[in-house]
């Protein structure tokens, strides 16, 4: 008679601690956190960024370039959200910009309900357009606020930490967990 329950022996392949904690509840160990401090380098970005800011047209084209808002006053930047939509329109289906204006167009087919095999390749490519031009506005918006000021340099996360030490404009400073801790060896005893 076979079963289809199977048993082996031993723990298996999973550790069983920790298992079910969410990860956002386990902290990084003291060794891989980095403590960093700012060089020349990132306070004259800094500058330049403000000088650039206060320039209406420079401002303005950063802006579309790269797609965030910039506060001009603060330095914070935040990502401006792509919203382009399928629209069906007679007897066609139109992807429709945010301004309105019309980008692309197929026929629609009139036996489906749906518009047929053209107008769902128009939806999914406006989905994919639209989730992978907001992903790289909002990490061109984090690398402005990194380098630029708009975010402290002590409220930086590993990753805004890591990005200015990558690009020469902080260095990595030992912190006390991350010191080098020297064994000493046991005293011997002599025999008497």
């Amino acid at each position: 008679m076979k079963s289809p329950f199977k048993m082996t022996p031993g723990r298996g392949n999973l550790p069983k601690t920790g298992r079910g904690i969410a990860s956002a509840l386990i902290g990084k160990s003291p060794m891989k956190q980095t403590d960093i401090e700012l060089t020349k380098s990132y306070d004259e970005g800094k500058h330049k960024a403000e000088i650039a800011r206060a320039k209406p047209e420079v401002k303005k084209n950063v802006e579309k370039t790269l797609g965030v808002a910039i506060n001009a006053a603060t330095g914070e930047t935040d990502a401006k959200k792509r919203e382009n939509r399928v629209v069906k329109s007679g007897t066609n289906y139109r992807e429709i910009n945010s301004e309105g204006k019309v980008v692309k167009e197929v026929k629609a087919n009139p036996n489906s309900s749906t518009g047929g095999k053209a107008a769902d390749a128009l939806r999914k490519e406006v989905e994919n357009k639209n989730t992978d031009t907001n992903t790289r506005r909002k990490r061109n918006a984090e690398l402005i606020n990194t380098i630029g000021g708009g975010t402290p340099a002590d409220k930086l996360d590993e990753k805004g930490k890591q990005t200015l030490v990558n690009m020469r404009k902080a260095v990595v400073v030992p912190s006390p967990a991350k010191q080098k801790v020297t064994k000493k060896s046991p005293t011997k005893m002599k025999k008497c």
